[in-house]
Protein backbone atom coordinates (compact mmCIF):
# COMPACT_ATOMS: atom_id res chain seq x y z
CA UNK A 1 0.00 0.00 0.00
CA UNK A 2 1.26 3.49 -0.79
CA UNK A 3 -0.08 6.88 0.24
CA UNK A 4 -0.27 9.73 -2.25
CA UNK A 5 -0.03 12.99 -0.35
CA UNK A 6 -0.88 16.58 -1.32
CA UNK A 7 -0.43 16.05 -5.03
CA UNK A 8 3.15 14.88 -4.58
CA UNK A 9 4.26 11.47 -5.81
CA UNK A 10 5.63 9.40 -2.94
CA UNK A 11 8.72 7.45 -3.95
CA UNK A 12 8.28 3.73 -3.50
CA UNK A 13 10.65 3.15 -0.61
CA UNK A 14 10.39 1.16 2.63
CA UNK A 15 9.38 4.43 4.32
CA UNK A 16 6.36 5.09 2.07
CA UNK A 17 5.17 1.58 1.13
CA UNK A 18 3.64 -0.88 3.57
CA UNK A 19 2.61 -4.54 3.29
CA UNK A 20 -0.58 -5.14 5.28
CA UNK A 21 -1.11 -8.76 6.35
CA UNK A 22 -4.81 -9.59 6.63
CA UNK A 23 -5.09 -12.40 9.17
CA UNK A 24 -8.54 -11.77 10.70
CA UNK A 25 -12.06 -11.26 9.42
CA UNK A 26 -11.97 -7.63 10.55
CA UNK A 27 -8.86 -5.50 11.05
CA UNK A 28 -8.00 -1.82 11.37
CA UNK A 29 -4.72 -0.24 10.28
CA UNK A 30 -3.77 3.21 11.52
CA UNK A 31 -1.09 5.38 9.91
CA UNK A 32 0.24 8.08 12.23
CA UNK A 33 1.96 11.39 11.47
CA UNK A 34 0.77 11.46 7.85
CA UNK A 35 -0.22 14.86 6.51
CA UNK A 36 -3.36 15.03 4.38
CA UNK A 37 -5.28 14.84 2.25
CA UNK A 38 -4.30 11.22 1.56
CA UNK A 39 -5.29 8.93 -1.32
CA UNK A 40 -4.49 5.24 -0.72
CA UNK A 41 -2.92 3.23 -3.52
CA UNK A 42 -3.82 -0.38 -2.70
CA UNK A 43 -2.77 -3.69 -4.33
CA UNK A 44 0.13 -2.07 -6.09
CA UNK A 45 1.36 -4.15 -8.99
CA UNK A 46 -1.74 -6.34 -8.57
CA UNK A 47 0.07 -7.84 -5.59
CA UNK A 48 -2.75 -10.20 -4.52
CA UNK A 49 -5.41 -12.12 -6.49
CA UNK A 50 -8.36 -10.53 -4.69
CA UNK A 51 -11.18 -8.17 -5.55
CA UNK A 52 -11.47 -5.10 -3.33
CA UNK A 53 -14.86 -3.44 -3.02
CA UNK A 54 -14.33 0.28 -2.46
CA UNK A 55 -16.22 3.47 -3.15
CA UNK A 56 -13.49 6.02 -3.87
CA UNK A 57 -14.62 9.54 -4.61
CA UNK A 58 -14.30 10.94 -8.11
CA UNK A 59 -11.58 13.25 -6.82
CA UNK A 60 -9.53 10.29 -5.57
CA UNK A 61 -9.92 8.51 -8.91
CA UNK A 62 -8.95 11.62 -10.86
CA UNK A 63 -5.88 12.01 -8.67
CA UNK A 64 -4.83 8.36 -9.08
CA UNK A 65 -5.47 8.46 -12.83
CA UNK A 66 -3.13 11.42 -13.20
CA UNK A 67 -0.50 10.75 -10.52
CA UNK A 68 -0.37 7.18 -9.21
CA UNK A 69 3.14 5.82 -9.75
CA UNK A 70 1.83 2.24 -9.87
CA UNK A 71 0.77 1.25 -13.40
CA UNK A 72 -1.92 -1.22 -12.31
CA UNK A 73 -3.67 1.23 -9.98
CA UNK A 74 -3.33 4.11 -12.41
CA UNK A 75 -4.97 2.08 -15.18
CA UNK A 76 -7.67 0.77 -12.85
CA UNK A 77 -8.56 4.32 -11.79
CA UNK A 78 -8.67 5.50 -15.41
CA UNK A 79 -10.94 2.64 -16.48
CA UNK A 80 -13.31 3.18 -13.55
CA UNK A 81 -13.53 6.88 -14.37
CA UNK A 82 -14.12 6.28 -18.06
CA UNK A 83 -16.85 3.73 -17.33
CA UNK A 84 -18.47 6.03 -14.78
CA UNK A 85 -18.32 8.90 -17.28
CA UNK A 86 -19.80 6.81 -20.09
CA UNK A 87 -22.56 5.41 -17.89
CA UNK A 88 -23.44 8.96 -16.82
CA UNK A 89 -23.64 10.08 -20.45
CA UNK A 90 -25.79 7.06 -21.36
CA UNK A 91 -28.24 8.11 -18.62
CA UNK A 92 -28.13 11.70 -19.89
CA UNK A 93 -28.97 10.44 -23.38
CA UNK A 94 -32.06 8.66 -22.08
CA UNK A 95 -33.08 11.74 -20.07
CA UNK A 96 -32.39 14.01 -23.08
CA UNK A 97 -29.76 16.00 -21.17
CA UNK A 98 -27.00 17.60 -23.30
CA UNK A 99 -23.66 15.79 -23.11
CA UNK A 100 -20.75 17.38 -21.23
CA UNK A 101 -17.41 16.14 -19.88
CA UNK A 102 -16.18 17.24 -16.46
CA UNK A 103 -13.14 19.51 -16.46
CA UNK A 104 -11.33 17.37 -13.87
CA UNK A 105 -11.72 14.37 -16.20
CA UNK A 106 -10.14 16.40 -19.01
CA UNK A 107 -7.35 17.56 -16.68
CA UNK A 108 -6.50 13.98 -15.66
CA UNK A 109 -6.56 12.86 -19.30
CA UNK A 110 -4.27 15.78 -20.19
CA UNK A 111 -1.75 14.63 -17.56
CA UNK A 112 -1.62 11.19 -19.19
CA UNK A 113 -1.22 12.74 -22.63
CA UNK A 114 1.69 14.87 -21.47
CA UNK A 115 3.70 11.81 -20.41
CA UNK A 116 2.45 9.40 -23.10
CA UNK A 117 5.72 9.17 -25.01
CA UNK A 118 7.78 8.65 -21.83
CA UNK A 119 8.39 5.10 -20.67
CA UNK A 120 6.06 2.23 -21.61
CA UNK A 121 4.21 3.42 -24.70
CA UNK A 122 2.02 0.31 -24.91
CA UNK A 123 0.74 1.14 -21.44
CA UNK A 124 0.21 4.77 -22.45
CA UNK A 125 -1.92 3.63 -25.40
CA UNK A 126 -4.13 1.61 -23.04
CA UNK A 127 -4.43 4.53 -20.63
CA UNK A 128 -5.68 6.85 -23.37
CA UNK A 129 -8.09 4.44 -25.06
CA UNK A 130 -11.72 4.10 -24.03
CA UNK A 131 -13.01 0.74 -22.73
CA UNK A 132 -14.39 -1.47 -25.49
CA UNK A 133 -18.15 -1.75 -26.04
CA UNK A 134 -18.44 -5.13 -24.28
CA UNK A 135 -16.86 -3.72 -21.11
CA UNK A 136 -19.08 -0.62 -21.19
CA UNK A 137 -22.35 -2.57 -21.36
CA UNK A 138 -21.37 -5.03 -18.58
CA UNK A 139 -22.32 -2.53 -15.89
CA UNK A 140 -25.69 -1.60 -17.38
CA UNK A 141 -28.99 -3.07 -16.20
CA UNK A 142 -30.52 -2.52 -19.64
CA UNK A 143 -28.59 -1.87 -22.84
CA UNK A 144 -29.63 0.81 -25.31
CA UNK A 145 -27.19 0.40 -28.23
CA UNK A 146 -27.95 3.88 -29.57
CA UNK A 147 -27.23 5.49 -26.20
CA UNK A 148 -23.98 3.54 -25.80
CA UNK A 149 -22.83 4.46 -29.30
CA UNK A 150 -23.69 8.15 -28.87
CA UNK A 151 -21.90 8.33 -25.52
CA UNK A 152 -18.74 6.62 -26.78
CA UNK A 153 -18.62 8.73 -29.93
CA UNK A 154 -19.10 11.92 -27.90
CA UNK A 155 -16.20 11.12 -25.57
CA UNK A 156 -13.92 10.15 -28.46
CA UNK A 157 -14.76 13.25 -30.48
CA UNK A 158 -14.55 15.60 -27.50
CA UNK A 159 -11.13 14.27 -26.48
CA UNK A 160 -9.92 14.43 -30.08
CA UNK A 161 -11.08 18.03 -30.51
CA UNK A 162 -9.84 19.19 -27.10
CA UNK A 163 -6.40 17.59 -27.44
CA UNK A 164 -5.90 17.52 -31.21
CA UNK A 165 -2.53 19.28 -30.97
CA UNK A 166 -1.28 16.81 -28.35
CA UNK A 167 -2.48 13.81 -30.37
CA UNK A 168 -0.82 15.24 -33.48
CA UNK A 169 2.45 15.64 -31.54
CA UNK A 170 2.29 12.05 -30.28
CA UNK A 171 1.46 10.74 -33.74
CA UNK A 172 4.50 12.53 -35.17
CA UNK A 173 6.85 11.48 -32.36
CA UNK A 174 5.86 7.80 -32.63
CA UNK A 175 6.27 7.52 -36.38
CA UNK A 176 8.58 4.72 -37.53
CA UNK A 177 12.16 5.93 -38.04
CA UNK A 178 13.46 5.84 -41.60
CA UNK A 179 14.84 2.42 -42.46
CA UNK A 180 13.36 0.67 -39.43
CA UNK A 181 12.88 -3.06 -39.91
CA UNK A 182 9.52 -4.38 -38.67
CA UNK A 183 9.87 -6.22 -35.37
CA UNK A 184 7.71 -7.60 -32.58
CA UNK A 185 10.12 -6.30 -29.93
CA UNK A 186 8.12 -4.81 -27.03
CA UNK A 187 9.43 -1.29 -27.53
CA UNK A 188 8.51 -1.22 -31.20
CA UNK A 189 5.10 -2.81 -30.58
CA UNK A 190 4.38 -0.22 -27.90
CA UNK A 191 5.36 2.63 -30.19
CA UNK A 192 2.99 1.33 -32.89
CA UNK A 193 0.19 0.94 -30.33
CA UNK A 194 0.51 4.55 -29.24
CA UNK A 195 0.94 5.73 -32.83
CA UNK A 196 -2.30 4.03 -33.86
CA UNK A 197 -4.18 5.11 -30.73
CA UNK A 198 -3.42 8.77 -31.46
CA UNK A 199 -4.47 8.34 -35.09
CA UNK A 200 -7.71 6.67 -33.99
CA UNK A 201 -8.65 9.76 -31.97
CA UNK A 202 -7.61 12.18 -34.71
CA UNK A 203 -9.54 10.21 -37.34
CA UNK A 204 -12.77 11.15 -35.58
CA UNK A 205 -12.19 14.76 -36.65
CA UNK A 206 -12.14 13.73 -40.33
CA UNK A 207 -9.97 16.67 -41.35
CA UNK A 208 -8.22 16.48 -44.75
CA UNK A 209 -4.80 16.32 -43.06
CA UNK A 210 -5.77 13.41 -40.81
CA UNK A 211 -7.48 11.49 -43.60
CA UNK A 212 -4.40 11.91 -45.76
CA UNK A 213 -2.17 10.70 -42.89
CA UNK A 214 -4.39 7.64 -42.42
CA UNK A 215 -4.33 6.90 -46.14
CA UNK A 216 -0.56 7.27 -46.24
CA UNK A 217 -0.10 4.97 -43.23
CA UNK A 218 -2.39 2.37 -44.80
CA UNK A 219 -0.34 2.25 -48.00
CA UNK A 220 2.92 2.14 -46.05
Amino acid sequence: MQLLIDGELCKRTPETTRVLNLTKQSQTFVFKNVSGPVVPSILRGFSAPVKIVTQPSDEELFFRMAHDSDSFNRYEAAERLMLKTLHGLIKDYKDEIPFKLRQDFLDAFAANLASATDGDQAFAARMLSLPIYDIVVQGLKTVDPDAVREAMEFVNETLAETFKDEFARIYKETAAPDGEVYSVAPGQVGRRDLHNASLAFLSGLETPEVLEAAKHQYHQ
